[in-house]
């Protein structure tokens, strides 16, 4: 086969990265975990992690919170009559 280069393919290069958080690793270690016929403990155990990442966003979300509500609000009062 001849290789010629389509305008409707995309160049070669490394793959675009996720946009999440984890940045695919997450659905990668799922995978790992079925491939190996883990036990139903081992997904107690991951299910508990990501409990625990959960725990720890939400720790940050409050404390931004928290920060912002401390700032001095900006603007201007405007009695309206």
């Amino acid at each position: 086969m001849s290789e010629q280069t389509n305008e409707n393919q995309a160049a070669p290069g490394p793959p675009p990265r996720p946009d999440c958080l984890c940045m695919g690793l997450g659905p990668e270690l799922t995978q790992l975990i079925r491939r190996l016929g883990t036990a139903d403990d081992a997904w107690e155990n991951v299910r508990t992690a990501s409990v625990e990442v959960l725990k720890a966003l939400r720790a940050l979300i409050d404390e931004r919170i928290a920060a912002l509500d401390r700032e001095p609000a900006r603007g201007t009062k405007v009695k309206i009559e």
